[in-house]
């Protein structure tokens, strides 16, 4: 079959036409997706610029003219300079308004909104001076520092254990509408937490119980250093059902009193801190804190024997620990549901016999803290912790609550809503408790 060129010629334009209309096609898609990313930025920027200038007119003004005031009769400044890290890691000069409580002193900072040199939400703010650039963070310059950010939010609940850096990253990889709205939200319950964490100090006192008050990192780096120096430490955590319960069971006051290493576990104990003035750097839970203990024990070879709770949920622990932690040692698994009176030597013999490093004990508090004393002298594992609940999240047969309600302090609605039977109690009525109790042995030191 012969084809002449004219055929040719229009098979030609047949599919060099397609091909340009295909083009135009997606040169037109291009430029409506250009337009509305447009259109939505400016319709943003015109909401920020809104909600800035009721802020500075309504509660700015009010801010401004007592601290002129203040200084006209103390000579004390109206403002604090910062310089800050801004858009494409320029220095940015700005200025907070000089008082303590940390939202007042915020509130300058929307005049900065509108000049564009801070968004409403963004990364976190950086200091200057301060900030250690690593390398491949070029793109995460790229964002404004935002008033309302994901650092600050885990700062108030004091779970930044995985640091400012790995808060800003997610905040840039998930950044939306949605989620910047989240994050206002999220902060509203955070200006009711948030403690300027230069005034912790390494002790705090509650109820005439000091605990240790350090980050993540530090708690791990002290217990690997027990391991390396041979010693034996006694590890407790405390939350306000925990310390609900020291008011009804002297002996367990004493023995939490005796312990080597006191850990405040919960946004309760955070609140409590807050209050008395006397702010946390971090909330150390044991559930947050088992992967740390994982990472390190497969990095110095360590071992790990877990006993207590229901039969069978230690060997689904260990199950999926090893299949998430590749390397980590479990040498031993023992349920709680064992004679206490007549089988605590044949326990202490397994564990001693696993050459275990660290025993994680899970029978809930305060029976495991008074074992752990009782029998601390005979087993021979360094680090003894007792982790309450730990074995229920870590086996699968209990969830752990999302992340933005840790985030904000609401993971005890979370536990509610899957054992309401067990646990309303202990967080309805026994939370109002502990803050009344708090407020009460507050004022009671004043008095003396």
């Amino acid at each position: 079959m012969k084809i002449n060129k004219s055929e040719i010629k229009d098979i030609e334009n047949t599919l060099l036409g397609n091909k340009r209309k295909k083009n135009i096609f997606a040169g037109f898609k291009w430029i409506i997706f250009k337009l509305t990313s447009l259109l939505f930025l400016i319709f943003f920027r015109c909401i920020e610029i809104l909600i800035s200038s009721i802020v500075l007119c309504s509660l700015g003004l009010i801010v401004f003219t007592l601290l002129v005031i203040r200084k006209l009769f103390t000579g004390k400044g109206v403002f604090l300079k910062v310089n800050i890290i801004g858009l494409k890691s320029r220095k940015n000069v700005i200025f907070y308004f000089n008082c303590k409580n940390y939202i007042v002193k915020n509130i300058s900072l929307f005049f900065y909104v509108i000049t564009n040199k801070l968004s409403i939400v963004g990364v976190s703010i950086k200091i200057y001076d301060n900030v250690k650039r690593v390398a491949g963070d070029s793109y995460l310059y790229n964002n404004k520092p935002g008033i309302f950010n994901l650092w600050y939010i885990r700062q108030s609940a004091r779970v930044t254990y995985e640091g400012q850096f790995s808060a800003d990253w997610e905040y840039v990889f998930r950044s939306s509408l949605i989620v910047d709205l989240l994050i206002m939200l999220k902060s509203i319950p955070a200006f009711f937490y948030y403690f300027d964490p230069s005034m912790c100090r390494p002790k705090v006192n509650l109820f005439d119980l000091e605990f240790d008050n350090l980050t993540m990192v530090d708690a791990i780096n002290k217990l690997e250093k027990t391991i390396e120096s041979k010693e034996k430490k006694k590890v407790y955590f405390v939350n306000p059902d925990c310390l609900n319960k020291i008011f009804e069971d002297s002996d367990y006051f004493k023995v939490l009193k005796n312990g080597d290493y006191i850990f405040p576990d919960g946004i309760g104990v955070n609140i409590a801190c807050k209050l008395l003035k006397d702010p946390l750097l971090e909330n150390i839970n044991g559930t947050d804190m088992l992967p740390f203990i994982c990472d390190l024990s497969i990095m110095k070879s360590y071992s790990i024997f877990l006993l207590g709770g229901k039969p069978g949920i230690g060997d689904r622990m260990k199950c999926n620990l090893q299949t998430k932690y590749k390397g980590l040692k479990i040498v031993g698994v023992q349920d709680g549901y064992f004679d206490k009176e007549k089988e605590n030597n044949c326990v202490i013999d397994r564990i001693n016999s696993s050459g275990a490093d660290i025993l994680l004990v899970a029978f809930g508090a305060p029976v495991q803290e008074k074992w752990i004393n009782e029998y601390s002298e005979f087993i021979n594992a360094q680090i003894q912790m007792g982790v309450g609940g730990l074995f229920d999240f870590f086996s699968g047969k209990n969830k752990r609550a999302p992340k933005w309600m840790r985030e904000v302090g609401i993971e005890w609605i979370f536990r509610i809503m899957q054992e309401p039977k067990r646990l309303w109690k202990r967080y309805v009525i026994g939370n109002p408790v502990f803050l009344y109790r708090v407020l009460k042995w507050k004022f009671s030191r004043y008095r003396n």
